[in-house]
């Protein structure tokens, strides 16, 4: 059996899910890391993240695979990144996924994306929690978070900030398909009509993305969850 964890963006693996790849890792689990960007700005900076994320997946235990999606300061390219994920994960002996929360942990559209692709692909998909009510909780001991703290540090030079984004949680919840494109949608600020949706319940806080500074949070994307809080 191979678990997969599909993120957006370099470092994104270490920040979210960093505890929870070297856990199964070491208990014997083959990890995967899929990543959807692999190209960048320039030559150099696309070199750079591309280093980057190999070493961090090979210090974590995990085999590396970059998608062949251009990053993009508005929406990723839909079609492409459905025709790279689906030969990702359409696999013999795929076992579970592992993805970016519905609500794009801090509304960041390309982790929306990514987590309403992989939900698309797959039903056996665990992502990020962020607000909504936890199903699965991986808290980290001292030494676990010293250790996902300083592989950022170590490892994502481009991206400084990384360290400091690590949380000493990692929580994941569950959705059907119809429930990631309903919340997705509203995440995105894209108009949708009624859907038959389990009743939403928020949870105290967002454990797994704690450490992001509320300064970086998308546009419009705190006051959609105040309606939805409150709907």
């Amino acid at each position: 059996m191979i678990a997969t964890v599909v993120v957006a963006h370099p470092d994104d693996e270490t920040i979210f899910f960093g505890g929870t790849i070297r856990r199964l890792a070491r208990a014997g689990v083959r990890v995967e890391v899929v990543c959807a960007t692999s190209t960048f700005a320039s030559e150099g900076l696309t070199a750079i993240r591309r280093n980057e994320f190999r070493r961090a997946c090979s210090v974590l235990g995990a085999r590396a695979r970059l998608l062949r999606v251009v990053d993009a300061d508005g929406l990723l390219d839909e079609t492409v990144l459905a025709s790279e994920l689906d030969r990702a994960l359409v696999r013999p002996g795929r076992g579970p996924v592992l993805t970016h929360g519905v609500w794009g942990e801090y509304g960041h559209p390309h982790h929306i994306q990514v987590s309403l692709a992989v939900h698309r692909l797959t039903s056996r998909v665990w992502s990020l929690a962020g607000p909504f009510v936890t199903s699965m909780r991986l808290t980290l001991g001292p030494l676990e978070l010293h250790a996902k703290r300083s592989l950022a540090s170590a490892v994502y030079r481009s991206q400084p900030f990384a360290a400091s984004w690590c949380s000493p949680v990692e929580s994941y919840s569950q959705w059907t398909v119809e429930e990631a494109a309903y919340l997705g949608s509203l995440a995105l600020g894209v108009r949708v009509g009624d859907a038959a949706i389990r009743p939403l319940t928020l949870a105290d806080g967002f454990p797994d993305v704690d450490c992001v500074p509320r300064s970086v949070w998308q546009s419009g994307h705190a006051e959609r969850l105040r309606r939805l809080s409150s709907s």
